[in-house]
């Protein structure tokens, strides 16, 4: 097996991974004391909605670790690619969105459910600080910048 460099491991924040995988467990305990009850009674596997969770939190754990490990430098980068493909997905949304509680916000992928305004979110923070970083002032017409950028995914 190939070694992963020093340089990935030497961005990861190590508090903030212990943090989340403590949000994790706890939120795990809670979902379980909140549901064990009616599994029982419905003589299904109390630790169905936990298993379920885990999954979901394993691979957030494992998200975070790739992108803590990329140098926040590098990001800028994929700054207007992300933005038009986020932009994107928000369209498509629109048109093939599956409708939940009376509204059209998920994408399914087989068993795999996606809420692309979530995402939609962290893009539009980092889209904005990118236009920040790159004009040094932002005076008469430019003002109105930031507002498109977040304006055009809403």
């Amino acid at each position: 097996m190939k070694e992963i460099p020093r340089r990935y491991w030497r961005n990861l924040d190590i508090p903030l991974i212990l943090v989340v995988l403590g949000l994790i467990l706890l939120g795990l305990v809670v979902i379980y004391s909140a549901s064990a009850s009616r599994m029982l009674n419905l003589n299904v596997d109390p630790f169905y909605y936990v298993k379920r969770q885990a999954v979901a939190g394993c691979a957030g754990i494992i998200g975070l670790i790739v992108v803590l490990s990329i140098d926040y430098r590098a990001w800028r980068r994929w700054t207007k690619i992300s933005y038009l493909g986020t932009v994107l997905v928000l369209a498509v949304i629109l048109i093939a969105g599956k409708v939940a509680q009376g509204s059209q916000r998920w994408l399914s992928f087989g068993g795999f459910n996606l809420q692309p305004s979530e995402l939609a979110k962290i893009v539009m923070i980092i889209a904005l600080a990118h236009l920040l970083e790159k004009e040094s002032s932002i005076e008469g017409r430019k003002i109105l910048y930031p507002f498109f950028l977040i304006g055009v995914p809403m």
